[in-house]
């Protein structure tokens, strides 16, 4: 089990590392800001949603008292793949002659 959590411990962090490496190689701050607030808002709004259906649900219960948790693995894991995502398909994309 041990193994297990440091593989992907150690797989978040170099994914982490290198997201942040392009960031900053690229100055792309404000690329990065706008993906990890929007990889920010999906939790939020996915709680919402539960809530505004019915606010004495389990689910509504159990959200609000995890979206701390939910919105540090967002800025952790989510937004360093959203930037990879993004940077990839540039590079995908891109028509450089």
């Amino acid at each position: 089990m041990s193994g297990f959590v440091l593989f992907w411990g150690f797989l978040t962090l170099l994914i982490f590392g290198y997201s942040v490496s392009l960031v900053v190689g690229q100055r792309a701050y404000k690329t990065a800001g706008v993906i990890a607030l929007l990889v920010c808002l999906l939790p939020i709004f996915w709680v919402a949603a539960d809530c505004f259906a019915n606010s004495s649900s389990e689910a509504c219960v159990w959200g609000k008292a995890y979206m701390p948790l939910y919105l540090g693995i967002s800025i952790l894991i989510g937004a360093p793949l959203g930037f990879l995502v993004y940077h990839f398909s540039l590079k995908l994309f891109s028509r450089r002659g």
